[in-house]
């Protein structure tokens, strides 16, 4: 189904609003992404503020934290001394290493809470089939993790390269 340029962008602001709010962002955050990412050039915080109809107050907070998170990035515009911001170039990049360092987080926890666990001698058998089950669910979500991280090695050398034949 076609969808004139608004519909999409509405869609897409829905969508980005969700997803970012997930991950911990204000869903004004998936307005500005949204804004930014239709934006032929580079915005002030004047003109996000009149486009969403949100004081340039909320959006310097926002900008700023997108900013931090290579969202996006200030520019410069020659001549004019207000901030400008534009989509990262390569800010799926950022998402992407973002994902793999919460997937490392999480392999780490696990794997210091195996060698955390108990010694099952001297435990009820209750308690020795909970560590044998809590060992066994760690292992395997471990596991996962591992092989996760090896099959991402090489790519965002791999995205780079097909990039630049698009």
């Amino acid at each position: 189904m076609l969808q004139t340029l608004d519909e999409m962008k509405l869609s897409t602001s829905h969508f980005m609003s969700m997803h970012l709010e997930k991950e911990g962002f204000s869903p004004l955050v998936g307005r500005l992404f949204t804004l930014l990412l239709f934006s032929a050039e580079p915005l002030c915080l004047q003109q996000m503020a009149e486009a969403l109809s949100v004081s340039k107050a909320a959006i310097s907070v926002q900008i700023r934290n997108m900013v931090s998170r290579h969202l996006c990035n200030k520019v410069p515009v020659q001549n004019d001394r207000k901030d400008y911001y534009y989509i990262t170039d390569d800010f799926e990049i950022h998402v992407f290493e973002t994902y793999k360092e919460k997937i490392k987080s999480v392999q780490q926890t696990l794997k210091r809470n195996l060698l955390a666990l108990p010694e099952q001698e001297g435990l009820d058998s209750a308690d020795q089939e909970t560590c044998r089950v809590v060992e066994q669910r760690f292992s395997e979500i471990s596991l996962f993790c591992d092989i996760y991280m090896s099959r991402m090695k090489g790519f965002n050398e791999e995205w780079l390269l097909k990039k630049q034949l698009l």
